[in-house]
């Protein structure tokens, strides 16, 4: 059964899906009103009263404004789409689309994969000078701009000084190792997971074979553990 794609959200004429999460869905749409492309991202609230809080994202994200951070235009708040609550993002739309999908089919040299970690060493930089931490980066989350690569979904960002308490979310392949062991966040937890992202892309290890490379690492450990 195919995914049901609504025509229109609000003020956006929805083209086509563009992927999705467990609790929101990036939508290719045009604003109506400013005869615009835009991707648009669609959060669920299951619980109105807690609508503010999960503009969090979209709070962190404006705060970020860098030539190397995918930029984020407006947020609107919804309380009556198909009788639900949700927030709508709206962003820029990067019609490359990640170095995931760029992966799939072409391969990325050892001075491609330098030139796209520097972009996002910059964005990501920008980011912690003004007190956020991503949690997230993985090759899914850096886009392939006209301006160069970007760093994307701040959907799990928090503030820094929230560093020393105990954070549960995030790619759980990209942890480092105190995160792993003591559930302590940092600056450093993002650079080590910019890092595992280094080493993807400048293996061109595509998702398909990252998820055998992880599978493999696990049984080995497993081995090991039972020695």
């Amino acid at each position: 059964m195919r995914d049901f794609i609504p025509s229109k959200i609000d003020k956006y004429e929805i083209q086509k899906k563009l992927g999705s999460g467990h609790f929101s869905t990036v939508y290719l749409a045009r604003d109506t009103t400013l005869d615009a492309i835009k991707a648009i991202k669609v959060i669920d609230v299951k619980d109105p009263e807690s609508i503010m809080r999960k503009l969090d994202e979209a709070q962190l994200s404006y705060r970020c404004q860098h030539k190397h951070i995918v930029k984020i235009n407006t947020a609107i708040p919804i309380r009556n789409i198909e009788s639900l609550s949700k927030i709508i993002l709206d962003m820029e739309y990067i019609e490359k689309g990640s170095i995931e999908d760029y992966m799939k089919d072409n391969f990325v040299s050892v001075i491609e994969a330098v030139k796209y970690m520097r972009e996002v060493l910059f964005g990501l930089e920008f980011a912690h000078c003004n007190g956020v931490l991503h949690h997230d980066i993985k090759p899914g989350n850096i886009m392939l701009g006209r301006t160069g690569a970007k760093l994307a979904d701040f959907g799990l960002a928090t503030l820094i000084e929230k560093d020393t308490k105990e954070f549960e979310y995030g790619y759980y392949p990209h942890y480092a190792p105190e995160r792993l062991l003591q559930k302590k966040v940092s600056i450093e937890t993002d650079i080590y997971a910019l890092g595992l992202t280094f080493f993807r892309i400048l293996c061109n290890l595509k998702k398909s074979d990252w998820e055998n490379f992880k599978k493999h690492k696990e049984y080995s450990n497993k081995i090991k553990d039972n020695v």
